[in-house]
């Protein structure tokens, strides 16, 4: 295209119709009139008016008008536009001749070129997604009754175990039966009775020398060989070497009768011997001494090394109200067995009711003097030797009534060996003390 036709058709794109009809048809500037030279001469200029009449993609090209088809020239009636690219007609034209030129850019503005397809307007942005609807926080579910809290189970017995001998079984084995034993802690008791011995003499505010049951000074007892000499009642001046002091200890000592006393009192009785009874039956004053439930009560001594010598340290029941009397026997010593001793629990009275078996303690060796106790709890009867507990009795036929404290030298009968042949003793038993305590209500 040359520079002619160039600038017609920019001119026609700015030129009212009638001119642009003047100008397609051949005429020269020059044979237009003055004022189609002025609006063509302002249309140059970039000043005309908005309308624009498309020339013929063929004419333009000094091709042939016909539009023919197959050349790929066609020849397109003249469009006009109005302001606002609404057609005469009133509706809009959205088509644009790809042949036609561009419209002059105005001053500051980008040219366009009309065959470069139109950017795609952007997509707008997506909208944000709604955040979701926070789930309502689940309802805590109902905590459970709580259950019940279980019965506590009661405390272990602790201690060291000791057979158990029951007065509902006698025949039971006790070692079958063992359980632990608290030792006794003197700590929470009181004193409630005692003697040391260190007095050189009996106190008989404490002390009898008989038996309850005694006919005078001769007990009963199957076998027994002794006569007890009642030396704080009767008898003060029959064998005065029955009871003696020596180094803060009181001596019983077994020795053979006289000949003339054996005849006189035709009893057979061989040997003098002594008792110790806290018994109050009888007595005129508030003198001796019942243990109560609860109290723990011991004696220190040296025992008999001869045979026929039977040591004695029991608790005697003060009334018969259970139709039988407990005797508590803290120990039995045989002095033919040196190393050992024993523990009883027996019954006499109308009932005879059989007791628990007898308990063989082996003491240590080596040692004088030996510490027995016994401690009359709730529900059992514990036996200790040397602060450890060594046998335990349990049942319901445990003693009811107060006791008493009974220390004796008996000679040969029941549980005791028979004195040697010809034996002319003497056969000691020292004390070197008793004690009893109680529980400290206090504490």
């Amino acid at each position: 295209m040359d520079a002619r036709t160039n600038a017609r058709g920019t001119m026609l794109r700015s030129t009212p119709l009638a001119l642009a009809v003047a100008l397609l048809a051949g005429c020269g500037e020059s044979d237009l009139p003055e004022h189609h030279r002025e609006i063509l001469a302002q249309a140059a200029a970039g000043q005309g008016a908005s309308t624009v009449v498309e020339p013929a993609i063929g004419a333009a090209n000094g091709g042939d008008e016909t539009g023919d088809e197959g050349d790929g020239d066609s020849t397109e009636a003249p469009v006009t536009s109005v302001p606002g690219g609404a057609s005469p007609g009133g509706e809009s034209s959205g088509d644009t001749d790809p042949g036609s030129e561009p419209a002059p850019v105005a001053p500051g503005e980008e040219e366009v070129d009309p065959t470069e397809p139109p950017e795609p307007a952007p997509e707008p942005a997506p909208e944000p997604a709604p955040e979701p609807a926070p789930e309502p926080a689940p309802e805590p579910a109902p905590e459970p009754a709580p259950e019940p809290a279980p019965e506590p189970e009661p405390a272990p017995e602790t201690g060291e175990p000791v057979p158990t001998g029951s007065t509902d079984d006698p025949d039971a084995d006790p070692n079958a039966a063992a359980g632990p034993v608290e030792p006794v802690v003197l700590d929470d008791y009181t004193l409630v009775f005692g003697d040391e011995f260190d007095a050189g003499a009996l106190d008989p505010s404490r002390w009898k020398t008989a038996f309850d049951y005694a006919r005078d000074g001769h007990v009963p007892v199957e076998g027994e060989l002794q006569y007890y000499v009642d030396a704080l009642g009767r008898e003060p001046d029959l064998n005065p070497g029955t009871f003696t002091f020596a180094d803060g200890a009181l001596t019983i000592r077994a020795e053979p009768t006289p000949e003339s006393f054996r005849s006189e009192t035709a009893l057979g009785d061989e040997w003098f011997s002594g008792v110790l009874s806290t018994s109050v039956a009888g007595r005129e004053d508030d003198g001796g001494f019942l243990l109560q439930r609860g109290d723990y009560a011991e004696v220190r001594v040296a025992l008999p090394d001869a045979a026929g010598a039977g040591a004695m340290f029991s608790l005697i029941a003060s009334d018969f109200s259970q139709g039988l009397r407990p005797i508590v026997f803290a120990m039995r010593h045989d002095g033919e067995r040196p190393d050992e001793l024993e523990h009883d629990y027996r019954f006499t009275g109308d009932d005879r009711r059989q007791s628990p078996r007898t308990q063989v303690v082996e003491l240590a060796g080596g040692e004088a003097f030996h510490t027995v106790g016994i401690s009359w709890e709730e529900d059992a009867l514990v036996y200790f030797v040397d602060g450890a507990p060594t046998y335990r009795i349990q049942g319901d036929d445990l003693p009811v009534d107060p006791l008493y404290l009974v220390i004796n030298l008996a000679i040969g009968g029941r549980g005791t060996s028979a004195p040697a042949e010809g034996a002319t003793g003497p056969m000691d038993f020292v004390i070197d003390h008793v004690r009893v305590w109680r529980p400290d209500p206090n504490s």
